[in-house]
């Protein structure tokens, strides 16, 4: 389920080096490096992001920690690893986001990892995807979001929680498009 949202979001979005950027990456326990799916190779092409996915991504997904999920490990690694110039991302000038699909509380100290993220200016959602047992600890989503409406409770086919998320992203970072860094026609 946690798959299938984020790829249907990322289909409901136009993808580019002066559009949306896009990678992805594996966790639980620790972030897995040979899953990353760099900004650079993430492309409109459905069957070339679905092989891109089989090759890099779908291999690596593996529990790292005998059942825990380290979101802040993950946070701090997307941060430092993944969202670098070398892996395809803009620069400074450009807004950066972080998403969580998560199915599992947090065993590390994601809420203050995520707190300097956000004072670093990073925009953290969180897409929670509620287990068929148990209860998930919202407040420590809503925590690592730093925003209740930067949290997304996904079930069923999640359209109205994918419509809601997009709308919450196209707000933060497309509200005037000729106000672009990439648009220079002005």
């Amino acid at each position: 389920m946690q798959i299938e949202y984020g790829f249907a979001s990322a289909q409901n979005s136009v993808i580019g080096p002066d559009a949306l950027q896009i990678s992805v990456m594996y966790f639980s326990g620790e972030p897995s490096a040979q899953s990353v799916v760099p900004f650079k190779e993430w492309t409109d092409d459905v069957d070339a992001l679905k092989q891109l996915l089989e090759a890099n991504f779908f291999p690596h997904m593996t529990n790292t920690a005998d059942g825990k999920v380290n979101i802040g490990a993950a946070l701090l690694f997307a941060n430092n690893s993944v969202m670098t110039v070398e892996n395809g991302v803009r620069d400074n000038r450009v807004p950066k986001m972080l998403v969580i699909n998560t199915d599992a509380n947090s065993d590390d100290n994601a809420i203050a990892i995520a707190r300097q993220l956000r004072r670093e200016g990073k925009l953290i959602y969180v897409n929670v995807i509620q287990p068929p047992t148990g209860a998930l600890d919202m407040n420590q989503f809503y925590d690592i979001a730093g925003e209740r409406d930067h949290v997304f409770e996904v079930q069923g086919g999640a359209t109205e929680q994918m419509n809601k998320f997009m709308a919450d992203i196209i707000s933060h970072f497309c509200q005037n498009p000729c106000d672009h860094v990439l648009h220079d026609h002005v």
